[in-house]
């Protein structure tokens, strides 16, 4: 075998300059045994260059030689070993006496769930509803090393991850060999590692939902994560792998081959989710659950648009959380257009000093939310009460690890960024406007730490409980905005699409649901039920293939809620309909 391989490939242009393609073979192998270690990720670092090895630890690597400069880094990843780094110039050097690159076993401390520790009744973390409208797919097998992932919030404590799920549309494959990763989240992206051996999974099935058992991996974690299935191998000469996205999550990631950089989505998450079991009980039989608030943080807008405010509301809803969850502390932080002033409190020896705070503000200035985005927010639970008339349009979401609750009152609120934010962090949106502060009733469920769907308020007295269904397709459609036309009277239909508003006969409904087209409904009886209807046909798709080419006679931009995508932001090997 040779050492690196030059191919060379003349591509005429008006000059007549020349350009090479250049092959790397090698073989990566295993520093103590000497053998071939399988399915590592090699490619340079950021530049959309790469691929993994096959079982035999063996690599080729072709590319482009004006896309590689000298110093650009090439690295070598697999689970259980050291990573290995290389200048493309030292790789270079180093080919000269040979193409072996050895790597070292990695020694891993991780934490272990004993068979004498006891755990919880199992729950499902992340996506709930299945549908079938695309995500992203595979459809290049250049893509080796490529990875989708998803965000998914772990609640307080530590869980026994048991199994992942996702659903597939459609796989035109043969089979297709996965590998699950799960990494920890750490200023917005998937970061280190979380896993000691890697798991493997072969998809052979035409679409459904796709399951695989991590028992036997005894994964606890204790704080949001980031899962991915990442493209080994591809078995027959066709690749196709549809997923599904998610009605309810907003993160998700793509990685387009080993070693380039992730790619952040936050409009469409995949339709992923994992099963989870609380740890109860340690080996020594120590309870270890930890279901008691401790810390609260209140994100206070100060800006001029919040003067008028209905602050008696927002502070009897603080008094209904705090009275009952009872923390050590409440963190306050005043921001306008930049953070005005912090202060700690010690909730159960200054309370009216905490609300004194709050009530006697001065409101100057616009709301620019991006210093917020510099503080630790490592509260158990974090209220943002603001309008959502930020300055910018183009800022990144909050990213709030424990509970997070969003609260407005005021008719001019943005609704649609407020919710966005409680989306992106899977929290909860609530709109205190039109109701009374003495009609306040709990938000909260029993253990304080779980916000229940925000139960709706009205002072009408003639009002009937109008209660439906919203459908899509035939299937119930949960996460549905219901509101009662011209007032912020509105709830979200549950994961069955049932909801239930207090409204007059003869009222106005507004069905609103992302990607769908909304519709209104006159209240004519107690008992309703409504279908949705796609806001869009794909009648073009666009589509990067490994060589960056797009597929003749289709789009190459598509519009999305935040502007125009084009083909340049589309990854090899991927694509978003």
């Amino acid at each position: 075998m040779k050492t690196i391989t030059f191919l060379i490939i003349i591509l005429f242009s008006s000059l007549c300059a020349a350009q090479y393609v250049i092959t790397i073979e090698a073989n990566i192998i295993d520093s103590d045994t000497r053998l071939g270690i399988p399915y590592v990720n090699a490619g340079f670092v950021d530049k959309g260059i790469g691929t993994v090895t096959n079982e035999d630890g063996l690599m080729s690597l072709q590319f482009d030689e004006s896309k590689i400069t000298d110093v650009d880094i090439i690295q070598f990843s697999v689970i259980g070993y050291k990573t290995q780094r290389y200048s493309f110039k030292e790789l270079v050097g180093k080919f000269q006496t040979g193409n072996t690159i050895t790597l070292d076993k990695d020694i891993y401390d991780f934490e272990e769930v004993l068979v004498t520790s006891k755990l919880g009744k199992k729950f499902r973390i992340g996506s709930k509803e299945h549908t079938n409208e695309s995500a992203v797919y595979w459809e290049d097998k250049d893509a080796l090393g490529g990875e989708i992932a998803s965000f998914v919030r772990v609640p307080k404590g530590k869980h026994k991850i048991s199994e992942v799920a996702f659903n597939v549309v459609k796989n035109n494959s043969d089979s297709l060999k996965i590998r699950v990763n799960i990494y920890n989240y750490e200023k917005g992206f998937p970061r280190k590692q979380f896993l000691f051996k890697p798991i493997y999974h072969t998809i052979s099935s035409r679409g459904g939902i796709e399951t695989i058992d991590l028992t036997p991996s005894n994964i606890m974690v204790s704080q949001d994560i980031v899962i991915s299935i990442e493209l080994i191998k591809v078995y027959g000469e066709e690749l196709g792998l549809v997923l599904s996205q998610s009605l309810i999550m907003k993160q998700s990631f793509l990685r387009t081959v080993s070693q380039d950089e992730w790619r952040q989505q936050t409009s469409n998450g995949i339709d992923l989710s994992i099963i989870a079991e609380p740890l109860l009980q340690d080996e020594l039989g120590n309870n270890v659950l930890e279901s008691k608030v401790n810390s609260v943080s209140i994100l206070w807008d100060v800006s001029r648009s919040m003067k008028d405010r209905s602050i008696d509301k927002e502070v009897a809803l603080l008094k209904e959380f705090l009275s009952n969850a009872n923390p050590s502390k409440v963190d306050v932080t005043l921001f306008s257009n930049t953070i005005n002033d912090t202060r700690s409190f010690n909730y159960s020896l200054a309370q009216e000093d905490l609300y004194g705070f709050l009530e006697n503000q001065s409101y100057l200035g616009n709301t620019d939310i991006n210093d917020l985005t510099s503080l630790a927010h490592n509260a158990d639970v974090t209220f943002l009460f603001s309008d959502g008339n930020f300055n910018s349009s183009n800022f990144e979401p909050l990213y709030i690890p424990g509970d997070f609750i969003v609260v407005s009152n005021l008719p001019s609120a943005n609704h649609y960024v407020l919710n966005e934010w409680a989306q992106y962090n899977e929290g909860k949106y609530i709109s205190l406007y039109g109701s009374k502060s003495r009609e306040l009733k709990s938000f909260f469920n029993d253990n304080n730490t779980i916000f229940t769907e925000a139960e709706q308020l009205t002072s009408a007295t003639d009002n009937s409980i109008i209660e439906g269904t919203v459908y899509f397709e035939g299937k119930p459609l949960g996460g549905v905005l219901v509101s009662l036309n011209d007032t912020f009277n509105e709830v979200r239909t549950d994961n069955n699409g049932k909801f239930s508003i207090a409204a007059k006969q003869g009222a106005v409904l507004n069905f609103e649901y992302r990607n769908m087209n909304p519709k209104q409904v006159v209240v004519n009886k107690e008992k309703i039920e409504v279908l949705l209807t796609r806001a869009f046909d794909v009648l073009n798709e666009v589509v990067v293939t490994g060589n960056g080419a797009v597929n003749k006679n289709r789009q190459s931009s598509v519009q999305e809620s935040y502007g125009i995508l084009t083909k340049d932001d589309f990854p090899s090997g991927a694509k978003y309909v």
